[in-house]
């Protein structure tokens, strides 16, 4: 059975990234031969990327990668993979008409425990799912499509954000410790993409339809804040409280392009000018510096991409397509995750101060959807 995976997290990834999960047609016709930097440089080994040359951190991505029949949600630590599912609920290869089977988003770290959040594929629907140290706990009861697309753990607790259809309309959801809540009452589509927990504040940034357009929005404490008006199609994609601001990522439609964007307390900066398609997936505040990963289209190839307080900083040269999504600071060092089209698959990557790793080999199609970073 194919069928799309509901979440927007993963279509807008698809449709506004413009990089099929399969084949990108604009690359197909494209020279073969193994990824590179862009720069004409080698990608980093496995074993010598991802700070494995440091004793004091570990380099973690999460993301997916099919195994040419179905597809597995992983997570990597220092480039070395393990597999969240065994592929055996899949549907279909990875290909430009349907989703993977299963995908993990998001992971955090307390104490010795390893969290992740995402989907799996049951057969007939996608079941939010949350591991702990490689065990899974169903979200959802798989009655209707479902996933978790973010984490936080705080005081014991673990929270995640995410979806879940009521049969006719997307639900965007919390669950702290395996109970639910509902962020909006599912008369229109909505999803939470990304949460965040400081002290007794549940922070949250998603969007919900108001009918007709998608309007960006976060939530504290279940309280909805529009972060855009609704006139034109927005996203916020990505959360982060630091310093007692808070900060989102995404992206807004001037009517014609997509453009990225930041919010620091609902004020909106545009990290592009609108007259290419371009997203902002990830945000991360070190200091006094706001980052944030994405791509942009440049010509005919989506690159990707990495702004510092606005500064744009690429990370491929556009040969082929690209998408930096996820991106974690650990000072001095910049991490972003993400993928780029090798010429026939897409190449699951981390990229650390703008060096990039290849956590997959290219055989088949792999996406890092997310990384993060603890201090042994």
């Amino acid at each position: 059975m194919q069928k799309f995976h509901p979440c927007p997290a993963l279509s807008t990834l698809v449709a506004l990234a413009g990089v099929a999960l399969g084949a990108c047609s604009s690359d197909k016709a494209a020279a073969q031969g193994p990824p590179d930097s862009g720069d004409g440089a080698p990608d980093a080994s496995r074993a010598d990327a991802l700070d494995a040359a440091s004793s004091e951190l570990d380099v973690y991505a999460t993301g997916f990668e099919s195994n040419g029949t179905t597809d597995l949600a992983k997570y990597w630590k220092n480039g070395s993979p393990t597999s969240l599912t065994d592929g055996s609920k899949g549907h279909a290869p990875l290909g430009n008409t349907e989703s993977p089977d299963a995908v993990a988003y998001a992971l955090v770290v307390s104490g010795t425990d390893v969290y992740v959040a995402g989907y799996e594929f049951n057969g007939t629907q996608y079941v939010a799912i949350l591991w702990k140290n490689g065990i899974p706990t169903p979200l959802t009861d798989g009655s209707n499509d479902a996933g978790a697309t973010s984490l936080a753990v705080s005081g014991g607790d673990v929270y995640a954000a995410g979806y879940e259809s009521n049969g006719t309309k997307y639900v965007a959801k919390v669950w702290k410790n395996g109970a639910p809540t509902s962020l909006t009452d599912g008369a229109t589509n909505a999803t939470a993409f990304s949460i965040s927990v400081a002290g007794s504040d549940v922070l949250i940034a998603g969007y919900a339809s108001n009918g007709t357009k998608s309007v960006a929005k976060t939530w504290k404490n279940g309280v909805p804040t529009s972060l855009t008006d609704g006139t034109n199609s927005a996203l916020g994609r990505s959360l982060v409280f630091s310093g007692g601001d808070v900060y989102v990522a995404g992206h807004e439609s001037n009517a014609t392009k997509t453009v990225a964007k930041t919010w620091k307390n609902g004020v909106p900066t545009l990290l592009t000018d609108g007259s290419n398609d371009a997203v902002a997936y990830s945000v991360a505040v070190s200091g006094s510096d706001v980052y944030a990963a994405g791509s942009e289209l440049i010509g005919t190839r989506y690159v990707a991409q990495t702004w510092k307080n606005g500064a744009v900083t690429p990370l491929t040269d556009g040969t082929h397509s690209a998408t930096g999504i996820s991106i974690v600071v650990h000072r001095p060092n910049v991490y972003v995750a993400g993928h780029e089209y090798s010429g026939t698959k897409q190449v699951a990557k981390v990229w650390k101060n703008g060096v990039p790793t290849s956590l997959t080999d290219g055989t088949n199609d792999a996406i890092a959807l997310g990384v993060a970073a603890y201090v042994r």
